[in-house]
């Protein structure tokens, strides 16, 4: 009869441990260096952004690299992934915005622990399980400042505007 709040951690498999990061950056044909954005390609995750702030460092001769995953499909939004496409393909970043459509988790987890840093731009969200994901595998964190975010890692992110490419492009540029 009495109740409890335990804090969300996420489960990390011991197989991840195992994967042989080298080969599976090759598999994907990553760079050494890069962030990575795994969240479901739906208009709330707000990859929007990080185009733009991509194109930003590119006008700088700033190289930066973002790999995505996740499911191309927004039901609420049909065509978004089609625009992101588009956007990349204008802005001449088919090198530097990655899609990497849906994975197995074992390649995001090890994708995770290869990145410079995960990156989650959300306009909103729920707890998000990338987030503790990174958080348990001490992966540095580029997170839209918004109120879960700020709850779930105040002091080890790096925050940003989440409608400002300007402000994205600075924190970005400091890992890359």
């Amino acid at each position: 009869n009495k109740g409890r709040i335990l804090k969300f951690v996420a489960s990390v498999p011991d197989s991840i441990f195992n994967i042989n990061l080298k080969e599976l950056v090759s598999s994907y044909n990553m760079p050494d260096k890069f962030i990575y954005l795994p969240n479901q390609f739906w208009k709330h995750k707000n990859h929007e952004t990080v185009i733009a702030a991509l194109s930003l460092l590119k006008d700088q001769r700033k190289d930066a690299v973002v790999a995505t995953s996740g499911q191309p499909h927004d039901p609420r939004h049909p065509g978004l992934y089609d625009r992101l496409q588009r956007a990349v393909r204008k802005h001449h970043l088919e090198k530097n915005f990655i899609f990497l459509g849906v994975i197995p988790y074992a390649d995001v987890l090890g994708l995770m622990r290869t990145a410079v840093a995960l990156i989650n731009p959300s306009l909103l969200e729920g707890w998000s399980t990338t987030v503790e994901e990174a958080k348990s595998l001490g992966i540095p964190l580029i997170l839209s400042d918004i109120p879960v975010h700020r709850e779930q890692a105040s002091i080890t992110a790096h925050f940003f505007d989440a409608r400002s490419p300007v402000s994205l492009a600075n924190v970005m540029e400091s890992f890359m």
